[in-house]
């Protein structure tokens, strides 16, 4: 079941997710909700196999979210 997300970050909540060394982590986060923003508006965009290996696209109906 799908659900919405909205996500609201402050610069004092940037600031505390840096320092804590997670921000690689909220980014990746917030770049998957984005990518299936996209998706669900048929505007999606994947990256050519091994060009971008950091970035790593949850086919849909996988359970390793």
């Amino acid at each position: 079941m799908r659900q919405n997300i909205s996500i609201s970050l402050d610069i004092q909540t940037l600031e505390s997710i840096e320092k804590n060394r997670r921000l690689i982590t909220v980014s990746r986060f917030i770049e998957e909700c984005v990518l299936e923003f996209l998706d669900k508006k048929g505007e999606g965009f994947s990256h050519p196999k091994g060009k971008n290996p950091t970035t790593t696209r949850i086919k849909r109906g996988s359970n390793n979210a």
